[in-house]
């Protein structure tokens, strides 16, 4: 629920969620429909992008017009969305979803499952961590940030089990 809550998918059952200035929250589904499984991710995810054909046209028309207040608010806009997407963005998605192929790739199902739940406490700690230096609690960011790590040991360790009888084993 609390991750909902943070997706915008859910209203919180008490209190507020607040989203530290420059986050973004990026959003999966975990249970898809059928109709979506049939999409390739990548196509899938270039759809939740902005259309940049769009946001040109509006640029050529007040361009055309002369409207300086429209090409004003639109070079704001420009700048907006490449802070938030990048220049490029479909570029930037492939190049992601590529790399997490690779990765899932080289270090196989069991692995790349415990590095993703690793990257998901990782990100939930900073959150509450930053929560709490915003709210001047400096003593518990600190906590929060080590019980983050410490919890990322937890769900590494049978990787990091693994790695070892790897290393062993190879050395001998």
């Amino acid at each position: 629920m609390e991750l909902l809550a943070l997706a915008g998918v859910d209203a919180p059952d008490g209190g507020r969620v607040i989203i530290p200035h420059g986050c973004r929250v990026g959003y999966v589904e975990q249970i898809l429909d059928e109709k979506t499984l049939d999409v390739p991710l990548l196509e899938w995810v270039q759809a939740a992008l902005p259309d940049w054909g769009d946001f040109w046209q509006e640029w050529e028309k007040a361009q055309s017009a002369g409207d300086e207040a429209a090409m004003n608010r639109l070079m704001a806009r420009q700048h907006d969305l490449e802070t938030r997407y990048g220049y490029n963005p479909e570029q930037r998605a492939q190049t992601v979803l590529s790399g997490l192929t690779k990765l899932e790739q080289r270090a196989g199902g069991d692995a790349f499952s415990c590095l993703l739940r690793c990257t998901g406490v990782i990100l939930l700690a900073d959150y509450a961590r930053a929560l709490c230096e915003e709210a001047g609690a400096e003593s518990l960011a600190w906590c929060t940030a080590l019980a983050g790590r410490v919890l990322v040991l937890a769900a590494a360790w049978p990787l990091l089990e693994e790695i070892g009888q790897k290393i062993g084993s190879i050395a001998g």
